[in-house]
């Protein structure tokens, strides 16, 4: 910072010289500095791109260089067309960065331009950028219209939030839903609406576009964080967890009936209506081997 407000990063055109940059630029705007990235071309570091063309070649690559953030959503958005994970991941860089801009209208800025490139929610870049950072033991500028208290806010049970999270990172899941065994046992009416609506997506529906459904600020605070996240909710194990949450919703369901009919079999025997108490109690039975079969399964 003493000598300069603006650094250019220069590094080779292989994966782990983009990496560098990325780190580099992140360390730059934490700093406050303005991060340019040079792309060399394909085979290319800054030794042979000099060698090849020259000091005014590579002054006038260095003044074609982009903003690292910029850099970075343009090459995602032209690889779009990879599957939905990859685009996935490489977008997950972006946050890290986003994250190192200190200055409210910097990150207002990078975050309403990265947004619109890549057809992602600012309020869910927002919220992935807060969850990153407290992560890090870090707190993040706040932006206007947007809470940090908003994801210790939402009541939605754990499970029926992992269910969710896993039906928006792998659309694929959608499939193995059957809304009467599982949706109508979902306690909350937002999150059974939220799927009900993804059941009506494309089959190749993004990530993003899916949390576009999520409209409720705080849940969209938790769920999207988790969504970005590539260590948690894994794809090989994404299934098995899915019929995890599916049968912990149900267990709970379950529970509930079983108190509720409890209630009503007493009623019926005060009142005297026995072949209604008989019928009740032919249902508890049913949903007593349920019980056990599940809670077996959930070991």
């Amino acid at each position: 910072r003493r000598f300069s407000d603006s650094v250019t990063t220069v590094f080779d055109a292989d994966q782990a010289g983009v990496l560098a940059s990325l780190r580099s630029g992140e360390i730059l705007l934490r700093e406050d500095a303005s991060s340019y990235m040079v792309t060399l071309p394909k085979g290319e570091d800054p030794d042979s791109y000099v060698r090849r063309h020259g000091k005014v070649g590579f002054l006038k690559l260095l003044e074609e260089a982009k903003s690292t953030i910029e850099s970075l959503a343009v090459s995602i958005k032209q690889n779009s067309s990879a599957d939905i994970e990859t685009t996935a991941r490489e977008t997950r860089k972006i946050i890290p960065l986003l994250a190192a801009c200190k200055d409210r209208i910097k990150l207002s800025s990078y975050i309403g331009w990265v947004s619109q490139q890549l057809g992602l929610d600012e309020k869910f870049l927002y919220h992935a950028v807060l969850e990153y950072e407290r992560t890090q033991g870090r707190t993040v500028v706040e932006m206007p219209g947007i809470s940090h208290r908003a994801s210790q806010d939402c009541s939605v049970r754990r499970e029926e939030e992992e269910f969710l999270v896993l039906l928006i990172k792998y659309p694929y899941l959608l499939e193995n839903i059957d809304e009467r065994a599982c949706l109508d046992k979902l306690d909350s009416h937002q999150v059974r609406d939220i799927i009900r609506e993804l059941l009506k997506s494309a089959p190749d529906a993004s990530s993003a576009s899916m949390l576009s459904l999520v409209s409720d600020e705080k849940l969209l605070a938790k769920v999207s964080p988790k969504v970005m996240n590539d260590v948690e909710f894994p794809e090989k194990t994404a299934g098995s967890h899915l019929d995890d949450c599916i049968r912990t919703i149900r267990l709970r369901w379950v529970k509930e009936q079983l108190q509720k009919l409890q209630a009503d079999i007493r009623s019926a025997e005060y009142a005297g209506r026995k072949t209604e108490s008989d019928q009740m109690k032919m249902q508890k039975i049913q949903l007593m081997k349920e019980k056990e079969s599940l809670q077996v399964l959930n070991q």
